[in-house]
């Protein structure tokens, strides 16, 4: 049975452990905050980029390029999204589960990009093909990382063997929902559909196609941010429901503690009455 003073002492490492998560989830809901009206603001104009690029890539005849051309190799690239740190649940595992799960089914050789250090430290451990690497990808998250990850997607994706690209992150539903997605890149998908007869008619200056040439890689590169917002909005959320049942456990075991603490210190008290009133009666009879 512990002692008294083991039991105090558990109790105090506890409650300086609470602290660190009652003050890591009050850091992760301010982070949260930011990241969720990030996420919130660049959906729409994803969205009306994607069908933007819909519509014009539908309304020109015989149009080609290179993102949208389809290759014939059984290779891939996979687009990794994972936090810089833990503490997070299984943010961060449910990814990488994923990811591993989709090299060992893919047909061909999988080259990877890894966002962040946990999905990089990870798929590097277990001797997977990463192509590149940016830990600490979070750490100053800004537009230029999204356009510099854009260019190396587009050079290994003019490699002969490597026939689509893909990524997986989590995206963000609710502050207490994440769920890990899997989205083809390249090539370039166009839904062609919709009401035509909807459609604005507008003029085109130079052209159509010259509109498109310089659009497709603007939507590669929104697609790689939306992803990155998604990804750290998500993080935050799965931080703070964390660090809240974490300070809710801890809570429970300093409860269970004084109650333990509380009875030992009973006992100790009645023993030492029982001696007392032993020694007392001792002292009578002699």
């Amino acid at each position: 049975m512990a002692t008294l003073r083991q039991i105090r002492r558990r109790i105090r490492g506890i409650q300086n452990i609470r602290r660190i998560t009652g003050a890591m989830r009050m850091v992760a809901q301010a982070r949260l905050r930011r990241a969720q009206e990030q996420t919130l603001d660049a959906r729409p104009y994803f969205e009306e980029l994607s069908r933007l690029t819909d519509e014009l890539v539908s309304g020109v005849a015989d149009y080609s390029h290179p993102l949208l051309d389809h290759h014939d190799g059984d290779g891939s690239v996979l687009l990794v999204v994972t936090g810089d740190r833990g503490m997070c649940g299984a943010f961060n595992a449910n990814v990488i589960r994923r990811a591993v799960q989709y090299v060992e089914d893919a047909p061909g050789a999988v080259k990877l990009i890894c966002l962040g250090t946990r999905g990089a430290t990870t798929m590097q451990r277990r001797g997977l093909d990463v192509a590149h690497a940016h830990p600490n990808f979070f750490a100053d998250l800004t537009h230029a990382h999204a356009r510099l990850v854009t260019h190396q997607i587009r050079a290994l994706y003019e490699s002969d063997d490597v026939g689509r690209v893909d990524m997986i992150y989590n995206e963000f539903k609710s502050i207490i929902q994440q769920e890990v997605k899997l989205d083809r890149m390249l090539p370039v998908t166009v839904d062609a559909g919709g009401d035509a007869d909807a459609r604005w008619d507008f003029l085109h200056e130079p052209s159509r196609a010259h509109v498109l040439d310089e659009l497709l890689p603007r939507v590669l590169e929104t697609e790689v941010w939306h992803a990155v917002l998604e990804s750290n909005a998500a993080e935050q959320a799965a931080r703070v429901a964390a660090m809240e049942n974490a300070t809710t456990n801890a809570d429970e075991i300093i409860d269970s503690l004084i109650l333990q603490r509380n009875r030992v210190r009973q006992a100790v008290i009645t023993q030492e009455i029982s001696e007392i009133v032993g020694g007392a009666e001792a002292l009578k009879t002699s």
